[in-house]
């Protein structure tokens, strides 16, 4: 496995355009990995408590519109 040390001086290394790239791959990964898991919390119940919040606000009438 290599080092994180010598991926930071790869990275530091490469042209714009392939750092463009990288950035934006990373980028992607990094919102497809936060979407899988928000994705599981939600199957496993995670945000009940969230949801019965607001649907109590909502019909107490203190729910702000966004």
């Amino acid at each position: 496995m290599i080092a994180i040390a010598e991926l930071e001086n790869h990275i530091l290394e490469l042209p714009k355009q392939d750092f463009a790239k990288l950035r934006n791959w990373m980028l992607a990964l990094d919102d497809a990995q936060w979407d899988a898991q928000i994705a599981k919390d939600l199957k496993a119940g995670k945000f009940q408590h969230l949801i019965a919040n607001a649907k109590a606000e909502m019909a107490a009438g203190s729910a702000r519109a966004l």
